[in-house]
C-alpha cells in the first residue's frame, strides 16, 4: 500500500518481501500522472536494503496531485524483478464556497483495493484541533460537502480508505481558511412612527462589528405575508434611517431590514417594526377609539399614551393604557372646552426597558379626527334647596359657543334672569330672594362654531321639595 501522513505530507510505501533468493535491494519508482496523450513515466526515487519493506518519501507533492508508486527487487548482479503493481496515493481537494458557507471535498479512489473497500472515513480538524471522523462513506463515493462552515477558522480535512481487513490508506490533509465578511450578529428595528404628513419614519440599529454594508428594506401588510423590497440601503455606521413616503394609512404596514452578504443573499434579518393605525367613532355621548398593536419590539410594548386635541389646539396627553381601545368619556362632559370642530386623537407606544440595542423606543400612530355633533340639552325642572342636586338651571352645551344669550321670564313676562356667559347658571333667586315655585319661560340664542344661529325656548319648573 501507499499512504500519506496527513501531518507531514510524507508518503509511506509498504510492500511484502520478495520470496526470491539473493535479493540485495528494493528500488522505489514514482509514476507521475501523464498529460493528454502522454505515456506514464517512472523515475526511480531511491533504494533500500533487502531487509526493509517500508520507505518514506519526504519530497512528494501530495498537496497538489495523486502519484503512483511501484517497487521492484534487484539481486547482487543488479538483475531486476518484475515490479509491483502501481499504487496511487489518495489526493483530496477542497473548495470553499463562502456564499453557501460550505466546503466541497473530492478525492480519487484507492483503486488497489477496489472491491475490497469497507469505505472512506472523512476526518476534520478545526484550528489544529484533534482530528475527528465526521462521515463514513461507502466505496464508490468520492465527494462530500461540509455545510454550515463558520467564518474565521482553519478547517482541515483528509480522507482515509478502509479495507475490509482493517488496513488503511490516508490522503493528504487539505487546510481551508474560511474568510467571509462578518454578518451582523443582530439588526434591531428601533421603531416605525407615522409623521404628521402620514409618511413613515423608520430607524434601525446595526451590530457595529458587521462587515456588511448593503441592506434591503422589506415591507408587507401582514407579519406573515409576502415582503416586498422597497429600498436598497448602504450602512455608513451603526444606524440606518429611512422615510417611507408611500404608506397606506388605513392598513398596518410591517417593515424588516436584511443584511446582504457578498453573494447577494440576505444573511441577517431584523425584528419587525410596524405602524400603528388608529381609528374611531362618535357614539353619543362618548368617542371610542381603537388602534393596531405595535409589532414587534424585542421587549414588547410597555404602554400606549393617548393624545387628544380640539380643533387647532395643542394636543395633550389624556390617558395611558396597555389596551388597544379607549373610550373618551370627557366628550360627555358638556362643560369641557371649545370643540371648534373635530376632536383628533393619536397614540404613542413605548417599549419596555431592557432592550440592549436601543433605549426608550417609541412609535406614534396616525392622527384620527372624529366629527362630534354639537348638542344643546336643557333640563325641564330644578330645585334650588342647596342639597347638591339640581340646585341651578342652565343649558347643557357640548361646546362653548361663539355667542350666547340666555333669558328667563316669569309667568307674567317679567325678566328674572339674563346672562351672556355660557358657564353661568340661574340659582332660582329673583332680585336676591328665592323665586316662587312654578313654571318659568326661557329663551336661548347662540352661535355655534359653524356660525349657525340656534334659538330655543321652553319651560322650566322651579320646585322646592
Amino acid at each position: 500500500r501507499v499512504t500519506v501522513d496527513p501531518a507531514t505530507g510524507d508518503v509511506i510505501i509498504s510492500w511484502h518481501a520478495s520470496s526470491s533468493a539473493n535479493v540485495m535491494k528494493y528500488y522505489i519508482d514514482i509514476t507521475f500522472i501523464p498529460g493528454p496523450n502522454e505515456p506514464p513515466t517512472g523515475i526511480t526515487i531511491d533504494s533500500v536494503p533487502a531487509i526493509d519493506t517500508t520507505f518514506i518519501y519526504q519530497y512528494a507533492k501530495t498537496d497538489y496531485q495523486p502519484d503512483g508508486y511501484f517497487v521492484y527487487a534487484a539481486d547482487s548482479s543488479y538483475n531486476k524483478s518484475i515490479h509491483s503493481r502501481v499504487d496511487s496515493t489518495i489526493y483530496t481537494s477542497a473548495t470553499f464556497d463562502s456564499c453557501q458557507a460550505n466546503i466541497s471535498l473530492a478525492w480519487n479512489d484507492y483503486n488497489s483495493w477496489r472491491g475490497e473497500l469497507n469505505g472512506y472515513d472523512i476526518y476534520q480538524t478545526i484550528d489544529n484541533s484533534s482530528p475527528v471522523i465526521i462521515q463514513h462513506l461507502n466505496e464508490g463515493t468520492q465527494t462530500y460537502t461540509v455545510t454550515n462552515v463558520q467564518s474565521g477558522h482553519d478547517y482541515g480535512f483528509y480522507v482515509e480508505a478502509v479495507k475490509n481487513d482493517g488496513l488503511t490508506s490516508t490522503s493528504n490533509k487539505k487546510i481551508i481558511s474560511t474568510s467571509m465578511s462578518r454578518a451582523p450578529a443582530y439588526i434591531n428595528a428601533d421603531y416605525a412612527t407615522i409623521n404628521n404628513d402620514n409618511t413613515v419614519k423608520l430607524s434601525f440599529t446595526l451590530d457595529p462589528g458587521s462587515e456588511l454594508k448593503n441592506y434591503i428594506l422589506l415591507r408587507s401588510t401582514s407579519p406573515a405575508g409576502k415582503f416586498d423590497t422597497i429600498a436598497n440601503l448602504v450602512a455608513l455606521g451603526s444606524k440606518i434611517s429611512y422615510t417611507d413616503n408611500s404608506p397606506v394609512t388605513d392598513v398596518q404596514s410591517f417593515y424588516q431590514l436584511a443584511a446582504i452578504n457578498n453573494c447577494n443573499v440576505a444573511s441577517t434579518y431584523s425584528n419587525l417594526a410596524s405602524t400603528i393605525i388608529l381609528s374611531g367613532q362618535y357614539n353619543d355621548p362618548v368617542n371610542i377609539i381603537s388602534w393596531s398593536s405595535y409589532n414587534s419590539w424585542r421587549r414588547n410594548v410597555k404602554e400606549y399614551r393617548i393624545y387628544r386635541r380640539f380643533g387647532d389646539d395643542q394636543a395633550i396627553s389624556i390617558a395611558t393604557t396597555s389596551d388597544t381601545t379607549y373610550t373618551d368619556n370627557e366628550i360627555a362632559n358638556l362643560e369641557y372646552g371649545d370643540l371648534s370642530g373635530n376632536v383628533c386623537y393619536y397614540v404613542v407606544a413605548s417599549e419596555n426597558a431592557g432592550n440592549p440595542y436601543y433605549l426608550n423606543a417609541e412609535s406614534t400612530s396616525n392622527e384620527f379626527c372624529i366629527s362630534v355633533t354639537p348638542t344643546v340639552k336643557i333640563p325641564n325642572a330644578f330645585s334650588p334647596n342647596n342639597d347638591g342636586k339640581n340646585d341651578t338651571f342652565h343649558p347643557l352645551l357640548s361646546y362653548i359657543p361663539k355667542q350666547y344669550h340666555f333669558q328667563i321670564f316669569d309667568r307674567w313676562g317679567t325678566k328674572v334672569y339674563e346672562t351672556t356667559d355660557p358657564n353661568a347658571a340661574w340659582d332660582g333667586t329673583v332680585r336676591g330672594k328665592p323665586g316662587v315655585s312654578g313654571v318659568y319661560v326661557y329663551f336661548l340664542e347662540l352661535t355655534d362654531y359653524n356660525n349657525q344661529m340656534i334659538k330655543q325656548n321652553g319651560h322650566v319648573t322651579l320646585v322646592y321639595p
